[in-house]
């Protein structure tokens, strides 16, 4: 009979990883090693091999991505307007976390937007007196009721600036700046 001795199985050399993984707040890094033996397949085998055949190393974070993570959606802004298809947007960052080390930027849009009062804005006559002294004015602005017109000094506001107001008696150099719904802002040309 013929007595063969048994031969224990040994490790390969570490297979490194480089690639980095960040996993519960920890950078790491990971490598692997198999069990082998180079006998035929009718050999008598002797003892498994001892130990892992994985092993993780943490790493500094300073070596490991970040990647970007959104932060929370602000409040919906105003309203543009106050009827007729306004619009309301709103933001968010991508700081939570901010991206480091080759991290991936946040998926998505940064912003929304969503339409508001989208009702048709209700016609008005609005009586616009203006009183000169020289270049000097003063607006006083009503409708036919003597209620304020907030839309109206609004829109004035925000889209005449600098301009010199004229009244029903105008010479030639008169300007025409259109307004909503068939009104008219009159403006003296320079």
């Amino acid at each position: 009979m013929e007595f063969k001795c048994p031969v224990d199985w040994k490790w390969s050399s570490w297979v490194e990883y480089k690639s980095l993984s960040n996993l519960y707040g920890n950078c790491f890094t990971r490598r692997e090693r198999f069990c082998t033996n180079s006998l035929p397949k009718d050999a008598e085998g002797g003892y498994d091999c001892f130990g892992l055949s994985l092993d993780f190393q943490i790493l500094e974070s300073t070596e490991c991505p970040v990647h970007g993570g959104w932060n929370q959606w602000s409040f919906w802004s105003s309203c543009s307007q106050p009827c007729q298809g306004g619009k309301q947007t709103r933001r968010r960052s991508c700081n939570n976390p901010l991206p480091k080390y080759g991290g991936l930027q946040c998926n998505g849009n940064d912003i929304e937007y969503k339409t508001c009062y989208s009702d048709r804005c209700k016609d008005m006559t609005v009586n616009l007196n203006l009183f000169f002294n020289d270049k000097d004015y003063i607006e006083a602005y009503s409708d036919p009721t003597n209620e304020p017109s907030e839309i109206l000094k609004y829109s004035l506001g925000q889209n005449v600036g600098d301009f010199a107001f004229c009244g029903t008696f105008c010479n030639s150099n008169l300007v025409v700046r259109s307004y909503i719904f068939g009104s008219y802002i009159f403006a003296i040309k320079e």
